[in-house]
């Protein structure tokens, strides 16, 4: 469970135990703090639980109530920001280790994870915590952060796996505004289409910190075929299950950029 809009104690995952038939027993996770990547970094955490208890099953729930960080009294810049860009929302995403019942194939995997530590950066976003709320923390170089750094990065990481940018053609990322993405599109050299869902997801949704990572991969759908499906992921047999992507020889990768840190996800291929 990873949230970064509130805190409670019990945890939102001990209080949902006593609405769903869960096991007492369940091993419980809450993870607050990781900013605008925890749904990506949520993603990478159950995976690395995951290969090792392949015959477990996890769920990964993203909660971000943005209306409960509002300061009414508040007219800086960065509060107003934050209430037309920030919005509530939830998503959840059962994954499975390779022994588990509902392990089939076609679905997507991932293979590896990266998270990159970024010095002083701290101060780009984050909470204030004062008397009377949140206060939010956003600075102007957030843009700049993802253009200039993210690349590097991400090329040693996919290098590490043989491959480069051009091989990824799902790109599920956070639409965290639209200079954010700007600056993803012009650092990565992607083409206008490669960031379409996220885009979609800030038109329609607005932007709700982590859960949007997951409301994007529903619209990562009907994506061409790559030259030889060497890899087979974001891909469902039949390819109209669920409504979500259908495509063959597709790799996947899911980049998140917050304080001081940045992680990358990216689907496994499938034999």
């Amino acid at each position: 469970f990873t949230t970064v809009t509130g805190l409670a104690v019990p945890s939102i995952d001990a209080r949902l135990m006593n609405r769903l038939p869960f096991r007492p027993s369940l091993k419980r996770l809450p993870l607050f703090g990781l900013g605008c990547l925890a749904g990506a970094a949520g993603v990478a955490r159950v995976a690395d639980y995951l290969r090792g208890h392949p015959v477990e099953a996890a769920v990964l729930l993203s909660i971000e109530l943005c209306s409960l960080t509002f300061r009414p009294g508040d007219d800086a810049v960065p509060n107003l920001i934050a209430s037309g860009l920030f919005g509530d929302g939830a998503a959840g995403v059962l994954m499975t280790g390779r022994d588990h019942p509902l392990d089939v194939p076609g679905t997507p995997r991932v293979i590896d994870s990266l998270s990159v530590f970024f010095p002083d950066t701290e101060r780009a976003m984050g909470w204030d915590f004062t008397d009377d709320g949140f206060r939010l923390v956003l600075g102007p170089e957030v843009p700049e952060l993802a253009r200039r750094r993210l690349p590097p990065a991400l090329e040693a990481f996919l290098g590490a796996h043989g491959l480069g940018i051009p091989d990824i053609t799902a790109w599920i990322a956070h639409p965290g505004g639209p200079k954010v993405l700007e600056a993803l599109e012009t650092g990565l050299a992607l083409p206008p289409e490669a960031l379409a869902p996220a885009r979609r997801s800030l038109a329609g949704v607005a932007t709700s910190l982590r859960p949007p990572s997951s409301m994007c991969s529903r619209g990562t759908c009907r994506l061409r075929p790559r030259r030889e499906p060497t890899a087979s992921c974001w891909r469902w047999d039949p390819p109209s299950a669920r409504n979500w992507c259908s495509c063959a020889g597709e790799l996947g990768e899911i980049p998140g950029v917050a304080p001081g840190r940045l992680y990358h996800e990216t689907p496994e291929r499938q034999a």
